[in-house]
Order: C-alpha cells, then sequence, then structure tokens
C-alpha cells in the first residue's frame, strides 16, 4: 500500500495549483487581444494593419458621444504613446465602419510635423464606430475606436438642394512666428463639394449598401 499523503501536503498542493491557474488567468488578461477590436472585422483596416498585432494604448480618439448632423462631425486624434528615440508616427488611418466607403483618409506625417495630433471633421452615414490606426516609421502599429450615435445621416443629399459649390476661397492661418523645437497648429479652412450620389427617399434615410466616396472636410 502507498502511505496516505499528509492533510497538510494536500492543501499545499490545493494551494499551487490555484496559484498557478491565478498566474494563467493574468497572463492572458494582460496579454493584447486583437479579435475584439472593430479593426479585425473591417477589411480595409486589415489592409493597413496587414499580420501585425497593434497596441491599443498611446492612440487616442476623441469624437462626440452623440452628433445630430452626421454631415459634420468633429474629431480629433492623436498619439501620446511611446516610441524609439529615433521613431516617430508617419500615418494615421481614419476609418468609418457603417459608411458606404469606409475609408474617411490618410495623414502622412514627419519628424518635422510635430505633435502627431489631427483635428478636422467628417461625415458619418449612421450610428458606427469610427477607427484609427497609427503607423511608426519603424513600423509598430496602434489602433483605437470610438462609437458616435448619429441622429440624421451626413451621407444624404437633400432632395431639391442646389448643387455643390466649386472649390473657393481656401483659408490658410499660420502663426506669425515659430519657436525653435516647439510644434505650433496650422488652421486650414476648405469648402468643397461633398456629392455623394446618395439621395433620401420618400420612405427611408438609409442608404446602407450604396457605394460612395466620403471625404472630411478640414
Amino acid at each position: 500500500m502507498r502511505p496516505a499523503h499528509p492533510p497538510h501536503h494536500d492543501a499545499a498542493r490545493r494551494r499551487l495549483l490555484r496559484g498557478l491557474v491565478a498566474a494563467v488567468a493574468a497572463i492572458g488578461l494582460a496579454t493584447p487581444a486583437m479579435a475584439e477590436g472593430p479593426w479585425q472585422r473591417l477589411e480595409a483596416a486589415r489592409s493597413v494593419l496587414g499580420d501585425a498585432e497593434p497596441a491599443t494604448q498611446g492612440l487616442v480618439l476623441d469624437l462626440p458621444h452623440v452628433s445630430e448632423d452626421g454631415a459634420s462631425v468633429s474629431l480629433t486624434v492623436g498619439f501620446d504613446g511611446e516610441l524609439a528615440e529615433d521613431d516617430y508616427i508617419s500615418r494615421i488611418d481614419l476609418f468609418a465602419t457603417a459608411n458606404p466607403s469606409p475609408e474617411i483618409a490618410t495623414f502622412h506625417l514627419t519628424p518635422l510635423s510635430g505633435k502627431p495630433e489631427i483635428s478636422t471633421r467628417v461625415r458619418l452615414n449612421e450610428t458606427q464606430q469610427v477607427i484609427a490606426i497609427a503607423t511608426s516609421h519603424q513600423g509598430e502599429r496602434f489602433a483605437t475606436a470610438r462609437e458616435v450615435r448619429i441622429t440624421v445621416s451626413g451621407c444624404l443629399m437633400r432632395n431639391g438642394g442646389d448643387l455643390p459649390e466649386p472649390l473657393s476661397n481656401p483659408r490658410v492661418s499660420v502663426p506669425p512666428r515659430f519657436s525653435p523645437g516647439q510644434p505650433e497648429a496650422v488652421r486650414t479652412l476648405i469648402n468643397h463639394p461633398m456629392e455623394t450620389g446618395l439621395r433620401e427617399a420618400l420612405t427611408a434615410r438609409s442608404c446602407r449598401g450604396i457605394s460612395s466616396n466620403v471625404s472630411p472636410s478640414a
């Protein structure tokens, strides 16, 4: 017969097993999960990410929780994470998951761009997720997303409305002076046609499934 283990040995074994299970669970929670992000379910976003798993910390996307008019939704995207000393954010892509064309904008940056932060206005078709993906010069990728609730679709041209005016009177505001090594804000205002080819129906206002090009208004 094999001798029975003393009770205190069994208790120690149970404590050890519980500790191992807790450690494995903590490691699993600490590992960034890409499958849960909306960028994993959007083909246009996956084409930017490739096989890379983006970090979900460092990229900040600011939008209103609710927008009454989807034709002009304010958006700010910026990066406040850490990179290698000789690395920098070289590209930021924006996507709208429920727009007829999900690609909103792509911004290309250089070391001379200073702080990687961009503010603009975008068109959103309906309540949906807006995705931002940042790519560094050395290939690191960061992703984040925010949901915006839209009251009136920004992808529809109102029936009976005037035709879009041609591009006119662009404005650029530049600070009077710059300080060496310090970023400054350059503001632009451009009025341009936003014709999407979509029209309100008599009984519905949805433009789901109809392809168009949606561009940001700076």
